[in-house]
C-alpha cells in the first residue's frame, strides 16, 4: 500500500490497486474517510483512521485494581470514558452484550478474549481492553494484559 496525502478530507490515504471488477466500488474504513475513486491513476482511496489511545500510569493503576478485584469471577465489566461501570456481563456473552450497548470505552475481562469479541469490540468504539490473553492481536484497540 502507498500512503498519500488526501487534502480535501485531511487524512492520511493508502493507494490500493484498482479492483478487478466493474462491479466493486471503493469502501471507506472508519468514520472520516476519503471516499472517492481516482480513475486517471487507477487506484481507489481509503482513509486510515486512528484510534490509537494514550494512557497514563494513573488510569493503566485503576485498570489493574478493577482487573484484580475482578478476578476469578468470570465476568466481563463494560467502564465508560469516566471508567464508571456501565455493567458487568458474562465472558460468553461479551460479544453479544458489545453489539447491544453503547459508550462502553474500556473493558475488563476475566480470563481470554475470543476474537469474535474483539470484533464487537472493535465495532463498538471501544478504545482499551484488560484482559489475561487475547485470541489475536490485530486489532486498532490498545491490549492490557496484567
Amino acid at each position: 500500500m502507498i500512503p498519500l496525502r488526501c487534502e480535501e478530507f485531511r487524512a492520511t490515504v493508502y493507494a490500493i490497486p484498482k479492483p478487478y471488477k466493474r462491479w466493486q466500488r471503493p469502501y471507506k474504513r472508519g468514520e472520516s474517510g476519503c471516499k472517492h475513486y481516482l480513475h486517471e491513476t487507477g487506484v481507489r482511496t481509503v482513509a486510515s483512521e486512528s484510534k490509537e489511545t494514550v494512557l497514563d500510569d494513573s488510569v493503566k493503576d485503576d485498570f489493574k485494581l478493577i482487573f484484580e478485584k475482578n478476578k476469578g469471577s468470570g465476568k466481563a465489566i463494560l467502564l465508560d470514558d469516566s471508567l464508571g461501570e456501565l455493567s458487568i456481563v458474562s465472558t460468553r456473552s461479551l460479544a453479544s452484550s458489545l453489539k447491544k450497548s453503547s459508550g462502553v470505552s474500556a473493558v475488563i475481562v476475566d480470563g481470554a478474549v475470543t476474537a469474535p469479541s474483539l470484533k464487537a469490540a472493535d465495532e463498538a468504539g471501544v478504545r482499551v481492553i484488560v484482559a489475561s490473553s487475547f485470541a489475536k492481536t490485530d486489532t486498532e484497540i490498545q491490549l492490557l494484559s496484567y
